[in-house]
């Protein structure tokens, strides 16, 4: 390969841009960390607990997904927004 061609390509990484932080978007706080953490290790032990509290690991998991979301929605942490589909409608 020619060495004109190596030195033209750029790799460029969305998420590190002048803010650091994906989109322009400030960090959640740390309360929000800590309460999607304790969520996560909550899940965690409802895993490691499965057979005690007889249920399955799908709808462990399931339930924690839910809730997650929910929360995430609440708190307006998804970026949803108006939906276009590709005709424009």
């Amino acid at each position: 390969m020619p060495n004109g061609l190596i030195a033209s390509i750029q790799i460029t990484f969305p998420l590190a841009d002048a803010g650091g932080h994906a989109g322009g978007h400030a960090a959640p706080s740390q309360a929000i960390t800590f309460l999607f953490a304790g969520l996560l290790v909550m899940m965690i032990a409802a895993l490691a607990l499965e057979e005690k509290i007889h249920a399955k690991k799908s709808i462990i998991t399931a339930v924690f997904a839910v809730i997650s979301l929910g929360l995430a929605t609440a708190l307006d942490l998804l970026p949803f927004g108006p939906l276009v589909n590709v005709f424009g409608e």
